[in-house]
């Protein structure tokens, strides 16, 4: 049985002298670990209200909860502490770990009371409105901590800005440590970290020394292809429309259609109504006659596949953060996709010349995940980079999604046609549009 023993380079996580802890690490130095494994040892000796939170929580599964439980069963204190679906308390002391995201419920972490320490998982993703208004004011009593931990992608991110670039607020310790000061890291993991080292240079210095994120190394689609002006197509070119909806004010819902390895038409459109949309799409149908379509249903966009239903237009509904077809090779569908468009340029595919489209996909990064996993960074951080969100590269990402089909051949056989011609009836059948 595991006794925790926290590493000395933590030690100042004990000391009264600061109110804000930050851990701004590289990989492999134990900060999460050292942190909430301090957290729980103070729970047992002194009653403690602590909340542990993120930008983004769609679930309790997305906070730290199952970290700190398998702590406290690996240290020996299941007895001591009685665990909850959504909160652990300790039975002794009193003290109670409670689980929120910042973004979706401000007002509700404004109600908590009394929160002793507030700890930020995964701080490159706070918000200057989570951080300021939302979750400082949380914590102003006498005695109550905000303790920190992540890695920042950019200088320009809310932490960033707080806590190194410019001067941070008084009684602050900013942890900056590497795996080199963790005694117990691996062979293992150190010769992955060398390897990247030698391999890929600029990675290294953002995942292990905690440096800003370089993305001159990582970009997702590095081989792009302007197509002719007028390019030519076959009769058994995989058709595919894709339509990225829009969900910020100024975000444009975008429209492409790809046939085979060149893209017939695209479209951008301010609004975003059904009412537009539908008649769009449905005559893109009749007049395309496509295999399949395939629509952006994460988040704001998941009313629009049923909704289109009353136009008589099935569609393909890709939740951009669910799981790749290749999981192995890519975190979530949204990474998969625009690996996809990678494989489509080697493969001769092309684009129109369209610098919106171009620069999107040029500015469209990744960086592994704790499984080495290849895994683009989001949108917020793409619009820090370009100061817009990637519609335009989302919608034609969608065209690549052929659902285990091959992407640029159709299959020449009657079950093929005869479901093309279903989906055009389906359109025709819902009484909006003629020939």
């Amino acid at each position: 049985m595991a006794k925790f023993k926290r590493l000395e380079i933590y030690d100042d996580l004990l000391s009264p002298d600061y109110d804000y802890k930050v851990a701004l690490d590289g990989r492999g130095t134990g900060k999460t670990h050292n942190f909430l494994g301090t957290l729980v040892e103070i729970a047992r000796l002194v009653t403690l209200r602590v909340l542990c939170t993120r930008e983004y929580q769609n679930s309790i599964a997305d906070s730290s909860k199952a970290e700190i439980e398998m702590f406290i069963h690996d240290n020996g204190y299941t007895d001591e502490f009685k665990i909850t679906e959504h909160r652990i308390y300790h039975k002794g002391t009193g003290s109670i770990f409670i689980f929120r995201g910042l973004a979706r419920n401000p007002t509700g972490l404004k109600s908590i009371p009394k929160i002793d320490i507030a700890l930020i998982e995964e701080c490159e993703d706070i918000t200057e409105n989570s951080l300021v208004n939302v979750l400082m004011p949380t914590i102003r009593q006498d005695g109550s901590e905000l303790w920190i931990i992540g890695n920042n992608k950019h200088k320009t991110n809310a932490v960033a800005q707080m806590f190194v670039e410019n001067e941070p607020p008084p009684r602050t310790r900013v942890f900056k440590h590497t795996y080199h000061d963790n005694p117990h890291t691996s062979a293992k993991f150190i010769r992955e970290a060398e390897h990247i080292k030698k391999t890929r240079p600029a990675l290294y210095r953002h995942l292990y020394l905690g440096e800003y994120l370089d993305t001159s190394e990582l970009k997702m689609v590095r081989h792009i292809t302007i197509q002719d002006d007028y390019p030519t197509y076959k009769d058994d070119d995989m058709v595919v429309i894709g339509v990225d909806i829009a969900r910020k004010g100024g975000d444009p819902t975008t429209i492409y259609v790809r046939r085979g390895r060149s893209i017939m038409v695209y479209e951008s459109h301010d609004e975003m109504d059904i009412d537009i949309l539908g008649p769009i799409l449905g005559n893109m149908m009749l007049s395309y006659r496509p295999d399949f379509v395939n629509v952006d249903s994460t988040g704001h966009g998941s009313w629009l596949p049923d909704a289109l239903k009353a136009y008589g237009i099935p569609v393909h509904a890709i939740n951009f953060a669910s799981v790749a077809s290749d999981p192995e090779k890519y975190a979530n569908k949204r990474t998969e996709l625009y690996g996809l468009a990678e494989d489509y340029f080697i493969d001769g595919g092309g684009i129109p010349n369209n610098p919106t489209l171009i620069q999107e996909l040029e500015s469209s990064f990744y960086i592994p995940n704790k499984k080495n996993i290849a895994q683009m960074i989001s949108k917020d951080d793409i619009r820090k980079i370009i100061n817009r969100s990637t519609d335009h590269a989302d919608g034609f990402c969608l065209t690549l999604e052929t659902h285990g089909k091959d992407m640029f051949k159709r299959e020449n056989t009657v079950e093929s046609a005869v479901k093309r011609k279903k989906l055009t009836q389906s359109v025709l059948n819902s009484g909006k549009f003629r020939r």
